[in-house]
């Protein structure tokens, strides 16, 4: 297996991701009940999100934090939600990536999961 180390790969791993989490009964919803209008656009914002911290880049253009926030408080982002997020997106990397930049994806999405968490919960109360 080899390293994520072009935005292709970024697509793939991407692509992959999204195609288990659409049909993933616990995080499915959040997907096709939001973002679906959208989806290709969400995608390509996700691989520039994702490219970026790979690869040091300046494509992103968005605040993920206030987009989640938003989103917690129509679907209600359960913190089983954020932990499924996370266990398909390491699997799904782990699948199909070995390396450092794998390690990266895998280490940054845990380090952003937990402080899109505490950000969504200290915005409830």
């Amino acid at each position: 297996m080899k390293d994520i180390l072009s935005r292709p790969d970024v697509e793939f791993l991407v692509d992959s991701f999204y195609d288990q989490a659409t049909i993933h009964p616990e995080i499915s919803r959040y997907f096709t009940d939001i973002v679906a209008q959208h989806f290709e656009i969400h995608k390509a914002r996700i691989c520039d999100f994702w490219d970026d911290l790979i690869f040091h880049g300046n494509k992103y253009k968005g605040n993920p934090m206030l987009v989640h926030i938003k989103m917690h408080a129509e679907k209600n982002l359960t913190p089983i939600a954020f932990q499924t997020w996370l266990a398909l997106w390491e699997q799904t990397v782990l699948k199909n990536f070995e390396g450092t930049n794998a390690f990266i994806t895998i280490s940054k999405a845990k380090q952003i999961g937990m402080l899109m968490q505490f950000k969504i919960e200290k915005s409830s109360s």
